[in-house]
């Protein structure tokens, strides 16, 4: 069972900022949007590029690649040509720690 594993403080990140952290072998984006935090695969499932290189829109991640947006509440891909969701995982925030873990 997979255990809450330290990833970055909320000072770290302002909102609509996002920021890539390696952790435990994997590429995490972690984003911050106005009012909440999202951490997913850093690759793009559609072609493997970094969304890091893309643009929050809200709650969506758009890929700078072929445009798609993925909502960060549920991983879903809301548009062509993307068809695989994106990967998330669950954050918690403990004071001033963002934890997350890795399943």
């Amino acid at each position: 069972m997979s255990q809450w594993k330290f990833l970055a403080k909320t000072s770290d990140l302002k909102s609509g900022q996002m920021t890539t952290i390696q952790i435990e072998n994997k590429s995490v984006l972690l984003m911050r949007t106005q009012d909440k935090f999202y951490a997913c695969n850093e690759l793009c499932p559609h072609e493997e590029i970094s969304l890091a290189l893309g643009a929050l829109q809200g709650q969506y991640i758009k890929c700078s690649l072929h445009g798609s947006r993925f909502d960060l509440s549920t991983g879903k891909a809301m548009d062509e040509p993307a068809e695989d969701d994106l990967k998330l995982y669950p954050l918690k925030i403990d004071g001033e720690k963002i934890l997350i873990k890795l399943e």
